[in-house]
C-alpha cells in the first residue's frame, strides 16, 4: 500500500474548497470585522456634554416658548372675563316703577276671565329691569336663595330672545346668557343659546344649572324646564301658552282655568 505524504505548505483540502465563513457557514462561526458599537449595546454618544449642549438651547427656548404662550392664553382669558357685555347696563333701583309693575302684573293674572279662553299681556325690558333692581333680592330671600348672590341683574330683550346678566357674589366679572323661551311638550323651556363670563364664552349647561337653581326649575343639558301653570290664591290656574320677545317687549300668552277645571 502506498502511503500519501502531504507536501510541505499545502493544504489538506483542495484549493477549490470553501472558506470556513462562506455564505451557508454556521452563523457562530461568523466574525464580522466592521468597524462600529457592537451589536445590541446602546450608544451614548448623544449624551456626551457637547452633543448635551448642542441640544439644550433649542429645548430650553421651546419651553420658553410654551410657557408665553399658555401665561399669553390665560391673561387673555382673564382680561376678556372682565370686560361685561356690550349691552348690560344695570340700572339704579327704582322702587316706584317696580311696585307699579308687580302691581300690574297680579292684576293681570288674577284678572277674572272667560274661562279658558286665551288672553295675552306685554311685558316690557325697562319695566323687568326696575323689578330686579328693586325687588329681586327680597324674592330670593322668600325662595331661600341668600340675598346679595347676585348684584347688577339685568335684560335686554330683541328679536326672538332675551339677555340677562348679573354680578355673582360681589365679582366683578358679569355671568351672562342669552335665553330663548318656548312652550312645547306641556314644560315652559327657557333654552340656553350661549353664555359668557363678561365675554369669555362658557358652555351653555353652566348658566342653565345656575338658572335652573333660581327658577326651582329642571335643568336638562342647556335648557330649563319649568311648569307653565301658576295657582293663584283663589286655586285658580293660569297656564302660559307662550312668550313672544320682540324688541324692548316680551308678550305671555296665557289661559285661567277655574277652580276643578
Amino acid at each position: 500500500m502506498v502511503k500519501r505524504v502531504p507536501v510541505a505548505g499545502s493544504s489538506s483540502r483542495s484549493a477549490n474548497s470553501a472558506p470556513r465563513n462562506a455564505i451557508g457557514a454556521s452563523p457562530s462561526h461568523v466574525h464580522s470585522t466592521t468597524a462600529g458599537p457592537t451589536r445590541g449595546r446602546l450608544s451614548l454618544a448623544w449624551a456626551s456634554p457637547a452633543r448635551w449642549r448642542e441640544c439644550r438651547r433649542p429645548l430650553v427656548a421651546g419651553l420658553i416658548t410654551l410657557m408665553a404662550s399658555l401665561v399669553a392664553v390665560a391673561g387673555l382669558a382673564w382680561w376678556r372675563a372682565q370686560i361685561p357685555p356690550a349691552w348690560w347696563m344695570p340700572v339704579s333701583s327704582q322702587s316706584e316703577l317696580a311696585d307699579q309693575f308687580e302691581a300690574a302684573l297680579i292684576n293681570e293674572g288674577t284678572r277674572v276671565r272667560p274661562s279658558n279662553a286665551p288672553w295675552t299681556v306685554d311685558v316690557r325690558e325697562e319695566a323687568i329691569n326696575a323689578w330686579l333692581a328693586g325687588k329681586l333680592d327680597a324674592w330670593m330671600s322668600s325662595r331661600g336663595t341668600p340675598t346679595g348672590e347676585l348684584g347688577g341683574a339685568c335684560v335686554r330683550i330683541v328679536e326672538g330672545e332675551l339677555f340677562a346678566g348679573a354680578r355673582v357674589q360681589d365679582g366683578r366679572a358679569v355671568w351672562s346668557a342669552s335665553v330663548k323661551p318656548e312652550v312645547s311638550k306641556g314644560a315652559l323651556r327657557l333654552g340656553v343659546t350661549s353664555a359668557a363670563v363678561g365675554r369669555l364664552s362658557i358652555p351653555p349647561s353652566w348658566i342653565a344649572q345656575g338658572l335652573a337653581k333660581i327658577t326651582g326649575g329642571r335643568a336638562m343639558g342647556p335648557t330649563v324646564l319649568m311648569s307653565p301653570w301658576i295657582r293663584l290664591a283663589d286655586r285658580r290656574l293660569v297656564e302660559v301658552l307662550g312668550a313672544d320677545c320682540r324688541d324692548g317687549v316680551v308678550t305671555l300668552t296665557c289661559r285661567t282655568v277655574p277652580r276643578g277645571g
